[in-house]
């Protein structure tokens, strides 16, 4: 196998590994997207169970005024709060849960980004030597054809010379 056919079968390989780190860079930007996503709606989840707690709390203060307060109406009261407050910590411990997430989703794409750019750089460097050598080739390929081209104008002189001055006959 020549040279030339070495040097395009790996910058063939190298080009299928380079469009793999790619792809894998695309498969991590949309897995970082989503838990970037995850956040938000962990966010959101936890703003709308803050309101609805306070919107209750409210309502079962504005309840309790002008009416008999028992011991069991207070008990009942405290249960829905802790169960709210139950609740807002689960809310927050999946925040927390989803902002790791993001976190090692985004260490994975700045390593998906690295892989990518070092397969980028060695598929531009062996195509850069694929370049050179076909630089070399050309000027090869030029030299030969004057060289051949010099054969064929001056070979006759060449050769009336090699005989001597007398002729072919004489030693």
């Amino acid at each position: 196998m020549k040279n030339r056919e070495v040097l395009g079968r790996l910058r063939d390989l190298r080009q299928l590994r380079e469009q793999r780190a790619r792809e894998a860079v695309a498969r991590r930007r949309q897995a970082t997207l989503k838990a970037a996503e995850m956040v938000r709606d962990a966010a959101g989840a936890i703003a709308l169970e803050l309101q609805r707690s306070a919107t209750d709390e409210e309502e079962a203060f504005a309840a309790l005024s002008g009416n008999l307060v028992t011991a069991n109406g207070l008990h009942e009261m405290q249960h829905r709060f802790d169960a709210a407050a139950g609740r807002l910590q689960a809310l927050e411990a999946r925040q927390a849960e989803a902002r790791d997430a993001e976190c090692d989703s985004r260490a994975d794409l700045s390593k998906a980004r690295d892989v990518h750019r070092l397969k980028r750089r060695r598929l531009e460097k062996l195509e850069s030597v694929i370049e050179q050598e076909a630089v070399r080739e050309r000027h090869r390929k030029a030299a030969r054809a004057e060289l051949f081209d010099e054969e064929q104008s001056g070979g006759a002189g060449v050769q009336r010379r090699s005989q001597g001055p007398w002729g072919a006959g004489r030693s």
